[in-house]
């Protein structure tokens, strides 16, 4: 299964990354949205949610760097005040001065890398490209301009550490983030309920008709980077 997704580029959704991490921050504040509360009650209970799951998977080094941009994202938006991404990307990239171990651990490295090349392609995007496409044609565009950097600027040290590099990546993370997207809540919320077994299995065996789409196998196995 490992081979399968380094080949198609999507080996960095068998860990738990800032991007499963910011899913369920969004899954909570939408939550707390529908159940009439105020944005920023909304803002702050998303927050906590999300720190009390960082903590119980044991706070790994990406999702910590997530969970401190989203920290301050969440700040930025509670004051009313712009952050300039940049900011928000050195302030999670900063998590070694607390744990100056995680400067060598690879997840961390790729996670720091990753987001600098989302916040890269999304300047490139505003700057040079937004004005000259519109509707699904300027949003698939969009999607595919920031895979493209995103690949880009973390294949080094891909293929220094896996000894490889998938040159689908980029057409690959179009067609599985969006499922990573849509399962992610829905296993959480499994694990919120993991005391209700039943109940648990039931909304986790919900997610099974997503799973083939990511090559992953049957009924028998969810997936590694999924509560």
């Amino acid at each position: 299964m490992r081979d399968r997704y380094a080949s198609a580029g999507l080996i960095h959704m068998l860990s738990i990354s800032g991007l499963h991490v910011a899913v369920i921050a969004a899954a909570m504040e939408l939550l707390f949205q529908v159940a009439r509360m105020s944005r920023r009650v909304s803002l702050f209970g998303a927050f906590v949610a999300t720190g009390v799951y960082v903590a119980v998977i044991g706070a790994p080094p990406p999702a910590l760097r997530s969970a401190a941009m989203l920290g301050v994202s969440m700040a930025s938006r509670l004051s009313q005040r712009p952050t300039s991404p940049w900011a928000a990307w050195a302030v999670g990239a900063l998590v070694p001065l607390v744990q100056p171990r995680i400067a060598v651990d690879v997840g961390y490295q790729l996670s720091v890398l990753g987001m600098c090349a989302l916040v890269a392609a999304g300047s490139l995007w505003r700057r040079h490209l937004a004005n000259r496409l519109d509707g699904w044609k300027g949003k698939l565009a969009r999607e595919l301009v920031t895979s493209l950097v995103a690949c880009a600027v973390t294949a080094p040290l891909v293929a220094w550490v896996f000894g490889r590099v998938s040159m689908i990546a980029p057409l690959s993370n179009l067609v599985a983030a969006p499922i990573v997207t849509l399962a992610q809540p829905i296993l959480f919320l499994a694990l919120l309920l993991s005391p209700l077994g039943a109940v648990a299995r039931f909304i986790a065996q919900a997610v099974h008709p997503l799973l083939p789409s990511t090559g992953l196998p049957g009924r028998r196995h969810l997936h590694p980077a999924l509560p």
